[in-house]
């Protein structure tokens, strides 16, 4: 959608007919575009109210600012998440939103690595893992099932690849080729990867991610967007 949202919202309304809402990523803190319902994301590693302002954690606001929130979601579970740990967490959350606000759970689901280019080699049980995103450490824990980690090269969110980057890549795989290893790397960053010639004789693959919620979360999730938009069309008409 572009980083000028403001600008760019009007335009998406004026050249698709019939759209109902738009969904932002990473806006909470954007306070010159009003929204009219806040979707509060905060991981169960490290929720908001265990965190701190940035630089000494990741918050990019005081955890009071947690106010506006009209629904929180908690992401990135594990499996063997109880019910004594949710209840933990939703008592801890309560103290910054009010007892009305719904909190959900939401996991992360992998699906089988496919490769980046076409005739791909079979994956190697042996990876080395490069990623871009906040936290790689769910990923990581998922691989390890199945396969031995030889490296990790973690960059930061939004990375945009140099040349430099990408021969460090192909360093630490020569480093590796008695093990003969692939290059295993999430879809948001395999999208920076394609065409990059320097990657194109190594076995790079993708492991795809989807978000996991429980059936009565997710319905009630929808239940709220749903009855947002509801409202938000009553007003235009009126």
């Amino acid at each position: 959608m572009g980083e000028e949202r403001i600008l760019a919202i009007p335009m998406m309304l004026a050249e698709t007919e019939g759209l109902q809402a738009i969904l932002l990523d990473d806006a909470f803190q954007h306070r010159y575009l009003k929204a009219d319902g806040y979707i509060l994301l905060t991981t169960f590693e490290k929720p908001f109210y265990k965190d701190h302002l940035l630089p000494v954690g990741r918050l990019r606001e005081g955890r009071g600012n947690a106010r506006r929130a009209d629904v929180v979601v908690v992401t990135k579970c594990p499996d063997t998440i109880t019910r004594d740990e949710k209840e933990s967490m939703i008592s801890n959350i309560k103290k910054f939103v009010p007892d009305e606000i719904p909190v959900f759970f939401a996991g992360l689901k992998y699906g089988t690595p496919y490769p980046l280019q076409q005739g791909g080699k079979v994956l190697s049980k042996n990876l080395i893992l490069v990623t871009g995103i906040v936290d790689h450490k769910p990923m990581l824990n998922e691989l390890t099932k199945n396969h031995t980690i030889l490296e990790v090269l973690s960059f930061p969110d939004h990375h945009a690849y140099t040349g430099k980057d990408l021969q460090a890549i192909r360093r630490i795989a020569e480093k590796y080729r008695e093990e003969k290893p692939a290059v295993i790397t999430t879809e948001k960053d395999a999208v920076k990867f394609r065409g990059m010639k320097i990657l194109q004789d190594l076995p790079v693959f993708v492991l795809p991610v989807e978000v996991d919620m429980d059936q009565q979360d997710e319905q009630n999730l929808l239940y709220w967007v749903r009855k947002m938009i509801k409202i938000k069309n009553a007003g235009v008409k009126n």
